[in-house]
């Protein structure tokens, strides 16, 4: 995945584009966040369409965090259920290092597992695989789980411990969409028996799952029973050695649902004792991610144009203003609270609860009669307003709804205007209210006929691109 982020000054925002997010991927997830630990979806990317694993538009962030670094997390995510894609070519060896083979028909976010074992139970054990996490540890036997990514290659797996003749076995199975970390699991160590004991989990959440059983053996066999309601994925036993196999199995499930303990049924060999695991795994929260920074640069201060208006619905009116400094600027807090005599008391019951938001009023200057006109008809809109500001202005910022405005002319500079706008700090909206850059009317003003449209613009997206003009927000 490639993700690229580049700040606009036009309308002060942060475009986002990303490609390759994976063919499996079927939305994209975009967040936000200035500490890489708590993370904010941005508005419109809670679910990008994403056509054959590549973002189809492009997202604007506007409401981006003003000359510090932001982090922008892009993640490729399948809504659909985890499939089966299949095992690689299983590996043997005595006391050896092995090389398992990968499964075919892997994707971009594929969930691989890796089950390794080495015969001597007790003092062998399975090496860290470089890229790959351990899952379970449990003696002489591991399962470990990766996503694959383009340009992977079989990994080598080693054992420490060792002693001669001991059977090292690994194998790799994949699937889609599945999380690494397991929901839970459970071991058991069994005694000299035929058959390979598993135990069983509690499993009351979530739903959809993926269960794997997995079992091995301190010998060979001619041929592993499948259990009830479960799907074989291979059952590999060596005689490089002294013998031994490994086996598991595969089980989704629609509705959370406990497993019970089992055994795999083994014909020929011999007893031995064996080690068996059950482990669930959930839907993945997504199967490719990326993360870039960016400093969203507005100014060192306040300055001449440091301040931004900007409107969350229709952000092509966003505009930079010149504030009017004044000394008795307030900020107000309403109270919200009752106070009531009681009879025969002397002192008041008060009933109460927060107080209200902040209020306060800015003085903003144009100097233009254009740039009056359009300020005018940015607040004509009654849009929700974003107050933005540098680090450095000490000036209250946030989300606003501007209360009725005045327009004062300069008695002798009559094109120069301050703009009185009272300010009441207010929710930000819904992350249903997405910014659009243009409207209908724009592709009427600016286009005689649908053949000048198709001319000018190749795809939906690219018309999308389009900048209205404020004066599209009076109806008359």
């Amino acid at each position: 995945m490639t993700v690229t982020l580049t700040y606009d000054d036009v309308l002060s925002r942060v475009r986002i584009t990303a490609d390759a997010l994976g063919t499996a991927a079927e939305e994209a997830l975009v967040e936000r966040s200035t500490d890489q630990i708590r993370w904010t979806t941005v508005r419109g990317g809670g679910a990008v369409s994403v056509t054959a694993g590549v973002m189809d538009l492009t997202l604007d962030d506007y409401e981006f965090d003003p000359d510090v670094v932001n982090y922008y997390r892009i993640s490729g995510v399948n809504t659909g259920a985890s499939s089966h894609i299949g095992a690689g070519t299983s590996a043997a060896a005595s006391n050896d290092a092995v090389v398992p083979g990968l499964p075919a028909s892997l994707v971009t976010g594929s969930t691989m597992f890796l089950f390794a074992s080495i015969r001597n139970s007790g003092t062998g054990t399975v090496a860290d695989v470089t890229g790959w996490t351990r899952l379970i540890d449990f003696g002489n036997v591991a399962l470990f789980g990766r996503r694959w990514q383009t340009g992977d290659t079989a990994p080598t797996v080693s054992f420490q411990g060792g002693v001669a003749n001991a059977t090292c076995l690994a194998q790799i199975y994949a699937r889609t969409n599945l999380e690494l970390i397991p929901v839970t699991f459970d071991t058991v160590l069994h005694g000299s028996a035929q058959n390979i004991a598993y135990p069983a989990i509690t499993l009351d959440e979530p739903d959809q799952c993926v269960v794997l059983i997995g079992g091995w053996k301190q010998d060979d066999w001619t041929s592993v029973a499948t259990p009830a309601g479960f799907t074989e994925i291979d059952e590999p036993a060596s005689t490089l050695g002294d013998d031994a196999g490994i086996v598991w199995d595969r089980q989704v499930q629609t509705t959370a649902a406990d497993v019970a303990a089992g055994s795999f049924v083994v014909t020929g060999g011999s007893a031995a004792i064996s080690r068996g695991f059950t482990v669930a795994f959930r839907l993945a929260d997504f199967i490719t991610q990326q993360t870039a920074s960016i400093v969203p640069p507005l100014a060192g201060d306040c300055g001449t144009n440091g301040v931004w208006l900007k409107s969350i619905a229709r952000p092509f009116l966003n505009r930079q203003v010149q504030l009017v400094w004044r000394p008795d600027i307030t900020v107000t807090r309403s109270a919200r609270a009752g106070v009531f005599s009681v009879v025969g008391r002397t002192l008041p019951v008060v009933v109460s609860t927060v107080r209200g938001s902040r209020q306060w009023t800015m003085y903003v200057r144009t100097t233009t009669a254009n740039e009056a006109d359009e300020l005018d008809l940015m607040l004509a809109s009654g849009d929700t307003l974003l107050v933005q500001a540098p680090a450095l202005c000490p000036i209250e910022t946030g989300y606003v709804a501007v209360g009725d405005t005045a327009q004062t002319r300069h008695p002798l500079r009559p094109f120069k205007r301050t703009f009185t706008l009272p300010m009441t700090e207010v929710a930000q909206p819904g992350p249903d209210v997405v910014g659009a850059l243009s409207t209908w009317q724009t592709v009427l003003n600016t286009y005689g006929s649908w053949e000048e449209v198709v001319a000018a613009h190749a795809t939906w997206a690219d018309l999308l691109t389009l900048v209205g003009s404020p004066s599209e927000v009076i109806v008359p």
